[in-house]
């Protein structure tokens, strides 16, 4: 594999930098910057790099992916067209002060990988580059702020954010359709989140130990929650399912132990596990479901509050108003026909 190194020649610091083919070939070529890249912030992949936290910037392309792009370091310095292997670009460290730059990508880039780089602030956009994986993208950038992720994504991919412990703000475009699994996993300063009526389903564990989440809305077009999706979100206070929810998996509240109550949709038809075991103060929840999908659930109300009241339409099948009940592994659920 080609890695490809920049860095400051140490005899020409001042006027050059070393372009390294590893293992055996090496460059030097003037530092006379190019243009930039034509904005267009609209459809390139943006994103914010804030020297002051590391002046390396390292960028993993895959083998076997096919790369016509170009991009733009934001410095000045030459532009780079990718190949396959791990970049290490090195921002000017000699300049009067660290700066933040923001780098841009134009042309086809299906996958690229920026994990643990630690000088990443903020995702302006991740553009009409063509990505087709971003699994793991920004996995462990844990200074990362911010993300909009565009309307061009179809898809967040498995672990994309994983441990992005700074990120706040996230905005998911409509044309995001599918949330991976770990995609947002201990983003603990994350507070809410707005999943779009485009996104169809919520991966595995895709926002487990969000400790800061207080809200989830989870869009009508989301027909699937995955296992432990929201697994220890333990400040959730409100989360509002879509009514287009056929599946919640198991564990897939369990632990939420802010949340206080919650509106299960008609459109559900099968609860995994334990799906709101540890929800300690859950004390209200709204249904309309037939009594057989709750029974074939396993201790989906395990440890959550005594009395637990479950709000049914009346009519709804198999239900009776009645109190003192073992359901769901709760052993004193009130049923009200409402």
């Amino acid at each position: 594999m080609t890695n490809v190194l920049y860095k400051l020649n140490q005899r020409e610091k001042n006027k050059f930098i070393t372009k390294k083919f590893i293992p055996n070939t090496s460059k030097i070529i003037g530092y006379a910057p190019t243009p930039p890249l034509s904005p267009a912030p609209e459809q390139d992949l943006l994103f914010t790099v804030d020297t002051s936290l590391g002046a390396i910037l390292e960028v993993q392309f895959n083998f076997g992916v096919v790369y016509n792009a170009t991009i733009d370091w934001g410095d000045g310095s030459p532009t780079f067209s990718p190949s396959f292997g791990t970049v290490q670009k090195l921002y000017d460290v000699l300049a009067p002060s660290y700066g933040t730059f923001q780098v841009g990508a134009i042309g086809t880039l299906p996958q690229m990988s920026l994990s643990d780089n630690q000088n990443i602030i903020s995702v302006e956009n991740l553009g009409n580059v063509g990505l087709q994986d971003t699994g793991e993208m920004f996995r462990g950038c844990t200074n990362l702020a911010s993300v909009n992720i565009g309307n061009y994504v179809t898809s967040i991919g498995d672990y994309a954010f994983r441990y992005c412990t700074s990120l706040t703000s996230i905005i998911i475009g409509n044309s995001v359709t599918s949330i991976g699994g770990y995609a947002f996993f201990g983003c603990t300063g994350l507070t809410n989140i707005n999943i779009p009526n485009s996104v169809t389903s919520i991966g595995t564990f895709a926002f487990t130990d969000c400790n800061a989440l207080t809200s989830a809305t989870i869009g009508n077009s989301v027909t699937s929650i995955g296992s432990g999706a929201f697994f220890n979100c333990n400040s959730l206070t409100s989360a509002t399912i879509g009514n287009s929810v056929t599946s919640i998996g198991g564990y897939a509240f369990a632990g939420c132990s802010s949340l206080t109550s919650i509106t299960i949709p008609n459109s559900v038809t099968s609860i995994g596990q334990q799906a709101f075991d540890g929800c300690t103060v859950l004390a209200t929840v709204d249904l309309s479901l037939p009594k057989s999908v709750i029974d074939a659930a396993t201790d989906i109300f395990l440890g959550t509050a005594s009395p637990l009241t479950l709000n049914v339409p009346t009519g709804t099948s198999g239900w009776i108003a009645d109190s003192g009940l073992s359901i769901g592994g709760n052993t004193n659920v009130t049923v009200n026909l409402v």
